[in-house]
């Protein structure tokens, strides 16, 4: 899957959250590798993974942190929408995440 973007996941530990690192990057080399489908082929990888309208939640580094994309499985492109703690992912609503 075409991810986008490495640079986010990487602003995001290097800006004070740098035990998200190795969590991040496990969840983007897993996703490059990817060639996903639909949602089942998906969850098939990320095990923990769900969905709210057209967005996929990820648990990222034991659920410490919480990643949100868009996927598009026909063109096999995933794109990053947020990552956040996990306390910062409980302050959204579902309208918050289907709006990103």
């Amino acid at each position: 899957m075409r991810t986008f973007s490495l640079k986010t996941l990487r602003e995001f530990w290097e800006s004070g959250h740098p035990e998200a690192e190795l969590g991040l990057r496990g969840w983007y080399c897993k996703t490059l590798k990817a060639e996903w489908n639909n949602f089942g082929e998906l969850r098939a990888t990320f095990r923990s993974a769900d969905t709210v309208g057209e967005k996929v939640i990820f648990n990222i580094s034991r659920n410490e942190y919480r990643l949100i994309a868009y996927v598009n499985y026909e063109y096999r492109q995933v794109l990053v929408k947020f990552i956040g703690t996990h306390a910062d992912y409980s302050r959204l609503t579902r309208r918050d995440i289907e709006n990103l």
